[in-house]
C-alpha cells in the first residue's frame, strides 16, 4: 500500500510521473538533460521502493501519550462534528490547512481500516489526493485492541485530537516530514453502517 506524507513527497511523485511528457518536447543541453535524467531515475527509485515494499510503521513517530490525554478528554465538548456532508470536504481541509486545526478535538464516522498496520476511518467517494486505499479517509492512532473490527466492513466512531506526527522523508536525506491523524481516544463499533458513500 503506498503512503504519501507530506505535501512535498506527493509533488515530487506527481512531477515523476508527468517530467517525461513535459520535457520530451522541449530539447535540453546535454548536461542538462542527464541531470533531469538523473533526478527523475532516483525519484522513480524512491517512488518504486514506496510502493513495492509499503510503509514501514516503525519509522513514524506518534508523539502524544493516548493514556494521559484520554483522561483530560471531555466527549461532551467536541470542537468538529464530521457528519455525512462535506465530509471529503472536510478531510481534505485538513490535510491543506492543518496549521488551524491542530489540537482540537473531532468526532468522525465511518469505515475502519487497517491498510499494512495502519489504521483509518473513512468513507467510500471521490478520489482524495491525500487520502489512502481509494477511500476518503484519515488515519487514527489507538491504543487499545481492534481485533473485534473487520478492515472495510466494521463501521465505527472515532473520538479523538488531530495530531500532527513526523517520518523520515524518502526524498530528502536527514530531513523529516510531517504527518496527521487523529489521536483516538475512544473508537466505538456501530451497530450499523451509516451513509457508506459520499459526494462532497
Amino acid at each position: 500500500m503506498m503512503k504519501f506524507r507530506g505535501k512535498s513527497a506527493f509533488g515530487a511523485f506527481l512531477l515523476a510521473l508527468l517530467a517525461p511528457a513535459l520535457f520530451a518536447a522541449v530539447p535540453l543541453p546535454e548536461e542538462e538533460a542527464e541531470k533531469l535524467e538523473d533526478y527523475l531515475a532516483e525519484i522513480d527509485a524512491q517512488a518504486g521502493m514506496l510502493i513495492l515494499e509499503g510503509p514501514d510503521i516503525s519509522l513514524y513517530n506518534y508523539p502524544h501519550d493516548i493514556e494521559k490525554d484520554r483522561a483530560a478528554f471531555d466527549p461532551r465538548k467536541i470542537d468538529i462534528v464530521v457528519g455525512n456532508r462535506l465530509y471529503m470536504t472536510q478531510i481534505n481541509d485538513w490535510f491543506l490547512n492543518f496549521d488551524k486545526y491542530a489540537g482540537k478535538s473531532v468526532e468522525i464516522e465511518g469505515f475502519y481500516m487497517d491498510f499494512d498496520g495502519f489504521t483509518y476511518v473513512g468513507r467510500k467517494g471521490p478520489i482524495c489526493p491525500f487520502c489512502t486505499g481509494g477511500y476518503v479517509n484519515f488515519e487514527f492512532k489507538y491504543d487499545r485492541d481492534l481485533s473485534a473490527l473487520q478492515s472495510e466492513k466494521s463501521w465505527v466512531k472515532v473520538r479523538g485530537i488531530l495530531r500532527e506526527g513526523s517520518v523520515p522523508s524518502v526524498f530528502e536525506k536527514d530531513t523529516m516530514e510531517p504527518f496527521y491523524y487523529i489521536e483516538a481516544i475512544t473508537v466505538e463499533k456501530m451497530p450499523k453502517v451509516g451513509k457508506a458513500t459520499v459526494r462532497d
